[in-house]
């Protein structure tokens, strides 16, 4: 899987948190890399990420150069 496009969700609001759910599941199944979540309330990405067992992405720059979408 290492040259699956690495996804990371910014936001997991109502729809991002579908996002995440989804490209966890497409991780799980090797069809993407899925590199963590971010939000501008780190408690909600935490919760989501705990959750879907991916990384807490602490800044959105974490997130831009961790991912290619």
């Amino acid at each position: 899987m290492s040259d699956a496009p690495r996804f990371a969700v910014i936001g997991v609001g109502s729809l991002g948190k579908e996002h995440a759910r989804i490209y966890s599941e497409l991780h799980r199944d090797g069809l993407l890399k899925f590199v963590g979540v971010f939000d501008t309330s780190l408690e909600s990405a935490k919760r989501t990420a705990e959750k879907l067992k991916v990384p807490v992405l602490e800044k959105i720059e974490d997130a831009i150069l961790a991912a290619d979408a």
